[in-house]
Formats: structure tokens, C-alpha cells, sequence
């Protein structure tokens, strides 16, 4: 069984629009967005990727998550700090 992450990579979809894939990363305690993006056409389509830094910080335990989503029609929202454990 495939995790969610992987499922939502591999899923085949019918008349995609547009595809993204971000991830964040620490290089030289600088916190960096990279999103690569994939727009469809007709019968083309175009990869473009995206890296922009969000801040420089030294302290690893700043480091703050936080997701919306909806549940049976509820909106929830979680957020945790590094090393915390969820529970939704």
C-alpha cells in the first residue's frame, strides 16, 4: 500500500490543468521553497520549477507547520512545531 504522498503523485487524472510538487529545505540555515509545476496544454505541456528563500534562521525548533483541510464538510487546522506530534 502506498502512502498518501506517493499516492497523489502517482494518481492518473483526467483533464489535468496544472500539477505542483514544493518542498522546503534547509541549506546554510537558510530556509528555501521549491515548487516545480507542471501546466498543461491541448497536447503539450511545460515544466517550470520555482526556488525562492524564505528567511534565514539558526534556531531548527522555530520551524512551524501548519495545514487546513476539510473534513466531512468541517474546516481544520493543524499546526505543530518541529519534533511535535500530531493528532487530527
Amino acid at each position: 500500500m502506498n502512502c498518501p504522498l506517493e499516492q497523489a503523485i502517482n494518481t492518473e487524472y483526467t483533464k489535468v490543468e496544472r500539477k505542483e510538487f514544493t518542498v522546503y529545505f534547509r541549506e546554510n540555515n537558510v530556509l528555501y521553497r521549491r515548487t516545480t509545476v507542471r501546466n498543461y496544454s491541448l497536447n503539450d505541456f511545460i515544466d517550470s520549477t520555482y526556488t525562492i528563500a524564505i528567511g534565514k534562521s539558526n534556531a531548527e525548533e522555530d520551524l512551524k507547520v501548519s495545514s487546513n483541510f476539510t473534513i466531512n464538510g468541517k474546516e481544520v487546522s493543524v499546526s505543530s512545531k518541529k519534533g511535535e506530534e500530531v493528532h487530527a
